[in-house]
């Protein structure tokens, strides 16, 4: 038995994750510049980071002020609200609402 993955063939024992060295579950793996990782680590690593929360952002996420967030992470620095209309200040490259 083999795994032809990245233009190689390889033992499955040896086809693993280039930073943690686990095989690849139902997640499959991620590649970048020629080596394979799992997503656990790929996005640790190599996703952007919420402004907010500082954690990886691996789905949906808003731009704004010049950077990523989760979308449940962008609400008033303030008072902690979602903007609903859309409108938000910029202060000091944080969010915050009108009130």
């Amino acid at each position: 038995r083999c795994v032809t993955a990245l233009d190689k063939t390889w033992h499955p024992d040896h086809f693993v994750c280039a930073e943690c060295g686990r095989e690849f579950g139902e997640d499959g793996f991620h590649e970048k510049e020629g080596r394979a990782y799992c997503r656990t680590d790929y996005f640790r690593m190599f996703a952007p980071k919420c402004r907010g929360c500082k954690r990886p952002i691996s789905n949906n996420f808003v731009t704004a002020l010049g950077t990523h967030w989760h979308p449940e992470c962008f609400v008033c620095q303030d008072c902690g609200v979602g903007f609903q209309g859309g409108s938000f200040f910029d202060h000091d490259g944080l969010p915050l609402c009108e009130t």
